[in-house]
């Protein structure tokens, strides 16, 4: 056999092969914003999936694109994270006093939960003192809140963006894992949490579209969403 031709069969040999699986943490969470989720976390990857929308996000490196699909139409849209639109949770600020999401990031601090090592970061909101003259809204107005993170290396800020805007969280680097915030009457809500939390093997086919699903131009065409910030101003005249 010529050196061209084992070469050649060594290759194929090895394209043969099955793709390794790789450690994983599957955190199972329940959002106030988006019901019960799965985050399957591991270096192939991050997968979440949104049970009660059947919605899906990939990302993988090196490239690190979203992948949005929708399990009930079969259909997905792919593009750069910063280009991402959570419009299924901003919709849901709108009716809310305040959003968590747009608290300051300031200091972080090591802890553990569910036996993972997170960072605990701490949010700063709008303060409006402990005045009985306060209106309702401020009063409901999200005063401070902290902020859990598993610390995921080599992935983008831009993917944790996108990652914490879903749970509707302040943007800090890695994987959220849990959420609570104080509202201006001194009132604890956890926005999202972990309520489980396993070990497991993933393979690279857990952070792919599936190949019966067809690709879109438009997110939109994924989460069916059509409303506008007009439209929403519609509902309060």
């Amino acid at each position: 056999m010529s050196l061209r031709a084992f070469t050649l069969l060594v290759c194929s040999l090895f394209l043969c092969l099955p793709a390794k699986s790789a450690p994983a943490v599957l955190l199972k969470q329940k959002s106030e914003m988006m019901g019960f989720t799965n985050l399957l976390y591991s270096k192939d990857g991050i997968r979440l999936e949104l049970l009660d929308l059947n919605q899906v996000i990939l990302m993988r490196p090196p490239r690190w694109q979203i992948q949005y699909g929708n399990a009930n139409t079969k259909v997905y849209w792919e593009g750069a994270a910063l280009d991402f639109k959570t419009n299924f949770t901003t919709s849901c600020s709108m009716f809310r006093p305040g959003d968590p999401s747009t608290m300051k990031v300031t200091t972080a601090t090591s802890d553990k939960i569910k036996g993972l090592d997170c960072k605990k970061y701490l949010l700063v909101g709008q303060n409006y003192g402990s005045s009985k003259e306060l209106h309702t809204w401020q009063r409901l107005m999200v005063r401070e809140g902290k902020l859990w993170m598993i610390e995921a290396t080599g992935l983008p800020l831009a993917n944790s963006r996108v990652l914490n805007k879903c749970f509707g969280a302040s943007v800090a680097p890695g994987v959220p894992m849990r959420m609570v915030v104080i509202n201006n009457t001194g009132t604890e809500n956890i926005e999202f949490d972990v309520g489980k939390c396993e070990h497991k093997e993933a393979s690279p086919a857990d952070f792919k579209v599936p190949s019966t699903y067809k690709k879109v131009d438009k997110q939109e065409k994924v989460n069916n969403f059509k409303g506008t910030t007009e439209e929403f101003a519609e509902i309060f005249k």
